[in-house]
């Protein structure tokens, strides 16, 4: 299930040093969080310190996860927010 919103972010600086940066910010409030790298085949679902180092530096999808329950609720309720006004996001 696909729901949410779309926004293109262009930059000129590093694409794979951005998302780390991104993503270890929200990691200090998503202690355990669960990124999936994708392209053909998506996941598996590690914690973000298995991933950090697995970013794609040019195009790639990283889908994340606060913790395995939302990773696990994904599939029925795609994109949108949980009871914590919080929900899975990807970066494509």
């Amino acid at each position: 299930m696909i729901t949410g919103y779309d926004t293109v972010l262009v930059t000129s600086a590093p694409v794979d040093a951005g998302i780390r940066g991104m993503l270890d910010d929200l990691h200090g409030r998503w202690p355990n969080m669960v990124v999936a790298l994708g392209g053909e085949q998506v996941g598996p679902f590690l914690p973000w310190r298995s991933t950090h180092t697995q970013v794609p530096a040019g195009a790639g999808e990283v889908y994340v996860a606060r913790d395995t329950q939302m990773e696990r609720r994904w599939d029925d309720v795609g994109y949108s927010l949980m009871e914590q006004a919080e929900g899975p996001f990807a970066v494509h």
